[in-house]
């Protein structure tokens, strides 16, 4: 992850699925919440912000700006969206 050239240190990184209803009795899709892909783990962290990603699992830009996330997507899950939010700092 980098702003420019430079590694952005520290960003909060999310997978989150597109809640399109097969996971809820909204079949429509629209207003559902969208659904993290990532549970507990190595290298996870439990988001405890108390804002919209509150409860979810993230994982944490290093040094360089690099990440690593592996997750299993359910079957019926069409699209997946990496959302990330910056705390840290840029070098």
């Amino acid at each position: 992850m980098h702003g420019g050239q430079n590694p952005i240190v520290g960003a909060q990184v999310y997978l989150f699925a597109a809640n399109a209803g097969v996971f809820t009795p909204n079949a429509s899709g629209y207003g559902n919440a969208s659904l993290s892909l990532l549970t507990a783990g190595t290298g996870r962290t439990l988001d405890q912000s108390g804002g919209p990603t509150n409860g979810d699992y993230y994982v944490t830009s290093d040094s360089n700006g690099n990440f690593s996330i592996s997750a299993t997507t359910p079957a019926r899950v069409d699209s997946r969206c990496i959302c990330t939010r910056w705390a840290g700092t840029r070098v």
